[in-house]
């Protein structure tokens, strides 16, 4: 974007002659501008524009827990190990070179990089380790309760600093996942200890509101200007670690634009390099060739949950048959999971074994078929097996109809509940479907009067424990995240030993007993994982996903 500049008023005279020759000089500037761009030489500044579909709530990693506050945090903060590019099967150092763990899983040491600075110049050390994990358990995440990935097996006493550029982490327990919560930047992104210091004061502990809004860290970004709900612009740091000798974008600008039509048209326009579009809308952009269509792999689970043990079993309004095991398999089996994908999310909808997402570690070892498919003969068999046959009217339950609720503002979800709805009907099940407002949902979740609902779960790290432990677990074992009601005793015992062992073996089979159990004593259907479809133009080089850390500029250029 260059300066707006004013045209010189004409002038009479010798002066006409000077403006024929600064014209020629102009065209004979130009002319070889023109040569050097066109074999290659330097191109102006690159900007990557970003239209997002939801905005960017918080900038602190400490207290933010959405996706979109998650892209610009992950490339202005760096986190001890990551991911090598889009290889989810090995850690790489980040701010950390190198690390050791003790036999029993209890202590890791790490070694840290030298030389590092923070964008304003200040030198990173191992204070800054032990500092920000201190602020995330002390501050604890007020509005969003995300500390808990790492208070559940670090506390205060946790991390010791040996020297300027090494600190040992010793864990509460043995958690097989560690690594897995510490590889990206929710909570635990390595924070300016003098910077964020500098800002805590009585009316703002632990300068919460301060670094909602102000950014300090080691990344290859830097903060330039938030508005919230209209855009986010970052641009390059000097001090970055990683260097820029070679082709990487000066500045990213993340724009928040609800409609959907007004993404594609950028995007189409080229005003946008990278948009996020809706399955429905994919037609309108597929067959562009300034346009890639790339469904990239993620870890986002489509899930309906199924209430175990309803509250709502008066002779009245009798729903007691949410507690019969084989109605909820029946349930399993009455869903279309292949129409549901091709339907409403594009094709771009997997099916899974159970808890454990595809692509995840132990999932294949543990999970080895998929229990439930569509099959409404043996859905009604499996109902007429537990006593609910169909009365003189066609119907199950005694007329009683499920309640099942959709969030109104989740398009894919709801059109999937009419679908399920209308194959409940045909084996004699009636439905009250509820589209309802998040915070209706919400509110109704908790009391347990419902029969089902749709939901969904999304990766908070890369470990089976972050799914099978909300999804599989009871309450009262820390689980039970969708106030299912379930109470499995032998998945709670299966669930926490898989989580507490650092053998892969041992692991597998422990997720092998809560797999075996789930297709038994369901409490979830697992209607299909979603593949992410990133839409960018065609001109946007080395473009690459990955699954957890999701969008990392850097490595991008045109």
């Amino acid at each position: 974007m260059g300066e707006t500049t004013q045209k010189p008023k004409p002038k009479k005279g010798p002066g006409l002659m000077l403006a024929a020759i600064i014209v020629i000089v102009i065209l004979l500037i130009g002319g070889l501008a023109y040569v050097f761009m066109a074999g290659g030489g330097e191109k102006g500044p690159q900007v990557i524009v970003f239209y997002a579909a939801t905005e960017v709530l918080s900038l602190d990693p400490m207290d933010a827990y959405d996706t979109m506050s998650f892209i610009p945090i992950q490339n202005m903060y760096d986190t001890l190990i990551t991911y090598p590019g889009v290889d989810i099967g090995n850690y790489t150092g980040c701010l950390a070179t190198s690390w050791t763990v003790s036999d029993d899983g209890m202590y890791y040491n790490f070694t840290l990089r030298e030389g590092v600075k923070f964008s304003n110049g200040n030198t990173f050390n191992a204070s800054d380790v032990k500092f920000s994990i201190e602020r995330v358990l002390q501050m604890d995440s007020p509005d969003t309760g995300v500390a808990w990935i790492l208070s559940q097996d670090v506390d205060l006493d946790s991390c010791t600093i040996i020297d300027a550029y090494h600190v040992s982490i010793k864990l509460t327990f043995p958690y097989a996942g560690f690594l897995a919560t510490i590889a990206q930047p929710f909570p635990l992104a390595i924070m300016d200890e003098e910077f964020t210091r500098a800002h805590y004061s009585v009316a703002d502990p632990y300068a919460h509101d301060f670094m909602k809004y102000n950014v300090m860290g080691t990344g290859p970004f830097k903060l330039e200007s938030w508005e919230p709900g209209v855009q986010t612009v970052m641009n390059r740091s000097a001090n970055y670690w990683g260097g820029w000798s070679g082709k990487h974008p000066d500045q990213i600008i993340i724009k928040e634009i609800s409609e959907p039509a007004t993404r594609v048209a950028a995007l189409k326009s080229g005003d946008a390099t990278i948009a996020e579009i809706p399955y429905s809308n994919v037609p309108d952009v597929a067959n562009d060739n300034n346009i890639v269509v790339d469904p990239v792999k993620t870890f986002q689970m489509e899930l309906i949950a199924m209430c175990v043990n309803t509250t709502r079993d008066s002779p009245s309004n009798d729903h007691s048959f949410m507690q019969d095991a084989g109605v909820r398999q029946a349930l399993s089996y009455a869903f279309d999971y292949a129409n549901t994908s091709q339907l409403y999310y594009a094709g771009y909808m997997d099916p899974v074994q159970g808890p454990i997402p595809n692509g995840m570690p132990y999932e294949t070892q543990s999970q080895p078929s998929k229990a439930f498919t569509f099959d409404l003969n043996m859905a009604s068999q499996l109902l007429n097996d537990s006593g609910f046959t169909l009365n003189g009217q066609g119907e199950r339950f005694g007329g009683v109809a499920m309640d099942i609720y959709v969030d109104v503002g989740d398009t894919e979800r709801a059109q999937t509940a009419t679908l399920y709805k209308t194959n409940l009907n045909r084996i004699g099940i009636s439905v009250n479907l509820q589209t309802v407002t998040s915070t209706v949902l919400e509110s109704v979740r908790l009391t347990r009067n419902w029969d089902m609902y749709f939901t969904g779960w999304v990766i908070d790290y890369l470990d089976p424990d972050d799914y099978v432990l909300p999804i599989a677990a009871s309450w009262d074992s820390g689980g039970d995240y969708f106030f299912t009601g379930i109470s499995n005793p032998t998945i709670d015992e299966a669930a926490w030993a898989a989580s507490q062992t650092i053998v892969p073996a041992a692991r597998i089979q422990n997720y092998t007993v809560v797999w075996e159990q789930l297709n038994l004593d369901p409490n979830m259907i697992f209607v299909g994982q979603t593949r992410y479809v990133a839409f960018y133009r065609a001109d946007l080089k080395d473009f690459e996903f990955n699954p957890v850390t999701w969008y990392n500029f850097y490595g991008y250029h045109f």
